[in-house]
């Protein structure tokens, strides 16, 4: 006994991949200049039907903002 039911197993194992994506998000995260950074975006479910994605960036040191367009299709 002791074990987990098939449900319960599978919503920890749920659990467990969503605390590791948005460990490894980039929300909110400073990247110094002339670094990279590796990381996963999260999208909305509507972003399913998009055709291009709008990416946002601000350069802090000026409060720049660069729209990049990416083109999904």
């Amino acid at each position: 006994g002791g074990g987990l039911s098939g449900a319960a197993a599978s919503r920890d194992a749920r659990s467990a991949i969503v605390r590791d994506l948005e460990d490894k998000s980039l929300k909110n995260k400073a990247i110094k200049p002339g670094n990279l950074s590796y990381g996963i975006i999260f999208f909305p479910g509507e972003a399913q039907s998009a055709k291009t994605l709008r990416l946002q960036l601000k350069d802090e040191s000026n409060n720049e903002t660069y729209t990049v367009m990416l083109k999904l299709s």
